[in-house]
């Protein structure tokens, strides 16, 4: 009657294991994605910038 539990048990460890393995992943991809979003408002304000000082020496 106990090696249902135990199956049970390592189920729901494996499950955990592979819900945290995809939060990990999501956490990753969030990042990323961050980054990405930022860089880019950066790199535009970069651009805009120049193209600010560029225009006030003609």
């Amino acid at each position: 009657p106990s090696s249902p539990t135990i199956t049970v048990a390592a189920t729901t460890t494996a499950s955990n294991d592979s819900i945290h393995v995809f939060i990990q992943r999501l956490e990753q991809l969030l990042n990323k994605a961050c980054e990405h979003c930022l860089q880019s408002i950066y790199n535009k304000t970069q651009t805009n910038l120049d193209w600010l000082q560029s225009y006030k020496k003609l």
